[in-house]
C-alpha cells in the first residue's frame, strides 16, 4: 500500500508550537491562546508542561494561524510546525 499524503483529521488541522519570548509562560498565556485561537479555530488538542517551552497546540480550521510575536498574547509567539491538508 503506498502511503499518501493528506488529513483525515478535518479539512485543515494546523500543530503550532507557543514559545514565550522571555521567561517562562503560565497558565494565563496558554488560556489567553487559547482564548484567541477558538474565534477561528478549533482547538483539537494541547501537549507539553506550563512554563517549559514548547506547548504544541493542534487547532482546526481553515484559517491560517497567525505566526507574529504577540499576535495572540503579549510575547508569546506561534509557529507553524505541520500544516495536514
Amino acid at each position: 500500500m503506498a502511503t499518501t499524503l493528506g488529513n483525515g483529521l478535518g479539512p485543515r488541522t494546523q500543530i503550532c508550537s507557543m514559545a514565550k519570548g522571555s521567561g517562562d509562560h503560565d497558565q494565563a498565556d496558554l488560556d489567553a491562546v487559547e482564548k484567541a485561537l477558538g474565534l477561528t479555530h478549533t482547538i483539537a488538542g494541547v501537549a507539553g508542561t506550563i512554563g517549559t517551552d514548547p506547548v504544541h497546540i493542534a487547532v482546526q480550521g481553515t484559517a491560517d494561524v497567525s505566526t507574529g510575536a504577540g499576535d495572540y498574547q503579549t510575547d508569546i509567539t506561534l509557529t507553524v510546525v505541520a500544516d495536514f491538508t
